[in-house]
């Protein structure tokens, strides 16, 4: 049996491997939208810009507000552990999408259903991220899920989108 604190050990290590793993992405501007405290901030080569809601749990506010206009164009865009906390995915998604230049990557994360935080309101499958992001215009180059319990079952997702050169 694992314990709730293995199981967050086991998330936080998947987390900064993804991340890592999609570290040469992130070498232009790149938004890190829902930073919390930045820990993915070492994984950025380019200019970083951190942005969080202080409404939202572990947020920190950041160098952009939520009103981000379209057409401040990132080349990347980093949104870890945010989406179960949005009402409205899909919207979150496509205001993602309008910030990134043509060509550019977003990197997402989120949760399956293997734990029940405060303020989590979805827990998506791979197949549901998918539609979410082709629904707004992504091209999905990279889906996997991340950091596996026994028998197999994940703890969370990691996907690469595209936004059509």
């Amino acid at each position: 049996m694992t314990s709730r604190a293995e199981l967050l050990t086991l998330e936080r290590e998947s987390l900064t491997a993804f991340v890592a793993s999609c570290s040469h992405l992130m070498t232009g501007r790149t938004l890190d939208y829902g930073c919390g405290k930045q820990p993915y901030r070492t994984h950025v080569a380019g200019e970083y810009v951190p942005f969080d809601r202080r409404d939202l749990p572990g947020g920190t506010g950041g160098d952009v507000g939520p009103e981000m206009a379209d057409g401040l164009s990132f080349d990347a865009v980093l949104c870890t552990q945010v989406i179960e906390y949005v009402a409205e995915p899909g919207e979150m998604l496509d205001r993602l999408y309008r910030v990134l230049r043509p060509g550019g990557h977003l990197i997402l994360t989120g949760p399956t259903c293997w734990i029940e935080p405060p303020g989590h309101l979805h827990g998506i499958t791979l197949a549901g991220i998918r539609l979410l992001l082709e629904d707004v215009g992504f091209d999905v180059i990279r889906l996997e899920s991340r950091g596996h319990v026994p028998p197999d079952l994940s703890i969370g997702y990691g996907a690469v989108a595209q936004v059509r050169p």
